[in-house]
């Protein structure tokens, strides 16, 4: 995970990534698998 996959999910950007599309729960990598879910 690189520091913009990081900041990205701790910090949501007005244009969010087409990766980033997921119902962000708290999930370290959005858009692969949610952390604790």
């Amino acid at each position: 995970m690189s520091l913009t996959s990081a900041t990205a999910a701790l910090h949501p950007s007005p244009r969010p990534r087409p990766a980033q599309r997921v119902h962000h729960r708290g999930s370290t990598i959005v858009g692969e698998a949610p952390a604790a879910d």
